[in-house]
């Protein structure tokens, strides 16, 4: 979706989609940000688009954003377990 760009629009795309594909891509744009390891960051406005001639009817701005976020680091005691590490 993003490709070499660092951000991208996804609103029309939403916009252009029916309920469930809609649904599907929104929570998968949701899952990625929610990711600590995956270097996004979705901006969801606050702005009420309305289109009642549209599969989906109403909807905010949707933009997802490339970002420098750095990896996540696993604590320390799953660390030592996963290594064997632990004191008995």
């Amino acid at each position: 979706m993003l490709l070499e760009r660092d951000r991208v629009e996804v609103t029309e795309e939403l916009r252009m989609s029916r309920w469930p594909r809609a649904v599907r891509l929104l929570t998968d744009l949701i899952m990625l940000d929610a990711d600590p390891h995956a270097p996004y960051h979705l901006e969801i406005g606050s702005e009420l688009i309305i289109d009642r001639e549209a599969w989906v009817t109403s909807l905010h701005p949707v933009t997802v954003h490339r970002t420098e976020r750095p990896a996540a680091t696993a604590p320390e005691d799953l660390v030592a377990s996963e290594h064997g590490d632990e004191e008995p």
